[in-house]
């Protein structure tokens, strides 16, 4: 490690330790809902599970896709579920890819091979719970006005979708304030300050809407 980055990599280890001994524990206690999969169009459904301390019920960790790739997928879980992961040719992103069904695209951002991101796929698109599913995106990537309608017209009751602009109209918006002067928000598992707190945190109560959630169903 560079001597100029250890500053940095100090002041991370600090927020990674305050963050599991200060927020974690608590939060860890408080989720009721611990067989969930999260569908996410980036990491913040992977390194919320992660934070939460439960299994990785969903394949979508660790990866991203175009908001239109997003939810093509999302509109049509099950299918896509059933369709081959095969290996796209070199992208020119720095990391594996896969193409999934009629065109899909998936970008492993975080695996070494595509081999390794394949396996990883299959073993927790068999953990999916489908009666216990909750949907999470967010605008980046050029996500456009007209795709944040469509992700909140999805007819999932457990969707949220993060905004730097602000949509009174959809239910499932939710809007960053803080970011209103930028096209999109940034990465929101990024941590705010010292003590842990990571961009999201300020916006949404995750085992609220987690536990929430399975209230939902429990009831109908």
């Amino acid at each position: 490690m560079k001597l100029a980055h250890f500053p940095q990599y100090l002041k991370l280890s600090v927020q990674k330790c305050a963050r599991r001994s200060l927020i974690l524990p608590g939060m860890r206690a408080e989720l009721k809902n611990r067989d969930f999969s999260i569908i996410s169009s980036n990491c913040n459904g992977g390194v919320l599970t992660s934070d939460l301390g439960v299994r990785f019920n969903s394949p979508t960790v660790n990866l991203s896709m175009s908001p239109g790739d997003y939810l093509k997928l999302a509109s049509n879980l099950a299918f896509y579920m059933n369709c081959e992961m095969r290996e796209a040719p070199d992208t020119g992103c720095g990391c594996p890819a896969g193409i999934l069904g009629d065109g899909i695209r998936v970008f492993f951002v975080h695996y070494r091979s595509f081999q390794e991101a394949r396996e990883k796929w299959e073993a927790r698109k068999a953990r999916i719970n489908y009666d216990n599913l909750f949907f999470m995106m967010t605008d980046r990537d050029g996500c456009t006005d007209e795709e944040v309608r469509r992700f909140d017209a999805l007819p999932y009751k457990n969707k949220l979708i993060f905004t730097s602009k602000e949509y009174p109209e959809f239910s499932s918006a939710v809007w960053c304030s803080e970011f209103a002067d930028l096209p999109e928000v940034p990465v929101l598992t990024e941590y705010r300050n010292l003590w842990g707190e990571r961009l999201y945190d300020r916006y949404v109560d995750f085992v609220q809407w987690l536990n929430e959630g399975m209230k939902v169903r429990e009831d109908e």
